[in-house]
């Protein structure tokens, strides 16, 4: 079973993460011990560069995430003798779990349930994997738009750049192509359209970017939202938009392009999807406003409690559950009643400072 951190850089963006760097710098500061202990985790094809036990252990880390052996340096750690609270800290980190699968606080952001959006994020992640775009379709209100926190989660997890696009942040393709490739880094290589038009045109793009992406190592996870018509029939995005990301996924054939982009088409219009797209290329995530139920925050209450070390008493949890689901449906309209949920359940798990 491989681990989370495992294959890519090093997540210095989690906190478990970090708080492991914290703890093996301050344990384990003298560097001869630093080199054995890489080295019983190996084999790894980098030799360390001497230096202070903080610059030491971060190339570590780096190295052993690249080369998948986190678990095996966490399984050493764990024989050295330790005090409870770094014990703690390499645990947390031996059995840490792929972000898309967290519940999250901090930022304010909850993601229920979403087992099937989860577990087709699980599938388009490996480069080798085929699927690499997700169809997102369903009821207004049924929450289309909060999966992308579970897609941007994975991309970070991934050390790859997540871009999240909607009618409030571009308006025309010419503002797509500044975001992405300013998300790269590159935005004096946009490419001129020339005498190309269309569907040449775009292809053009996408190369331009797969030859950034693979220079800048750094792959793009796009998610691009409010694909189909508003309410009222008129268009939220130009059309010309969605046909460019439409271009994508009939490339996802070349592995190349595996490598560098994840695609997630959020609101697309209903109807027959585009005839070149390879089914294995893409799968559909369809949400309705009753996909969240109690026992869905009851589970992730527990799971959530259970991370940090807490004692869960199940008719506290009972009572929260009820809590939570009364003040969603104080207000009738099923259209925002997952946002209702997700604001209330913020509110118990993260109360404003200064509440005890």
């Amino acid at each position: 079973m491989t681990h989370p951190f495992d294959g890519y850089a090093y997540p210095w963006h989690r906190p478990d993460a970090i708080r492991l760097k914290k703890v093996l710098q301050t344990v384990f500061d003298d560097p001869m011990r630093i080199e054995i202990l890489y080295k019983q985790s190996g084999p790894h094809p980098e030799p360390l560069t001497p230096g202070n036990a903080d610059r030491m252990w971060s190339e570590v880390l780096q190295h052993v995430a690249r080369a998948g052996r986190i678990r095996r340096l966490c399984e050493l750690i764990l024989n050295q003798p330790l005090a409870a609270d770094a014990r703690a800290a390499v645990e947390q980190v031996l059995h840490a779990v792929p972000e898309v699968e967290e519940l999250a606080v901090e930022d304010g952001v909850i993601v229920l349930d979403r087992i099937a959006l989860r577990g087709l994020i699980a599938r388009l992640t490996p480069a080798e994997a085929p699927l690499k775009t997700l169809v997102v379709r369903g009821d207004p209100g049924s929450g289309k738009s909060h999966g992308r926190h579970l897609f941007e989660r994975a991309a970070r997890s991934r050390n790859a750049q997540p871009v999240y696009l909607c009618a409030d942040i571009v308006a025309s393709l010419d503002e797509v192509l500044r975001e992405l490739f300013g998300a790269l880094h590159a935005m004096g290589e946009i490419p001129e359209p020339g005498e190309t038009t269309g569907s040449a045109y775009h292809k053009h793009v996408w190369r331009t970017l797969r030859e950034i992406a693979g220079r800048e190592r750094r792959a793009l996870w796009i998610a691009i939202d409010d694909l189909a018509p508003a309410a009222d029939g008129g268009p939220l995005l130009d059309s010309e938009i969605r046909e460019f990301f439409d271009q994508l996924v009939p490339m996802f054939l070349n592995p190349t392009y595996r490598d560098w982009f994840r695609l997630m088409l959020i609101h697309y219009p209903e109807g027959r999807l585009p005839t070149r797209w390879r089914r294995e290329s893409w799968a559909e995530d369809r949400t309705t406003p009753d996909d969240v139920r109690p026992e869905h925050v009851a589970d992730e209450l527990r799971a959530w409690w259970r991370r940090r070390g807490q004692v869960v008493v199940e008719e506290e949890l009972d009572s929260l559950v009820t809590a939570v689901f009364a003040e969603a449906d104080k207000v009738a309209e099923q259209a925002g009643r997952l946002q209702r949920i997700d604001e209330a359940l913020v509110q118990v798990l993260a109360p404003p400072r200064g509440d005890h």
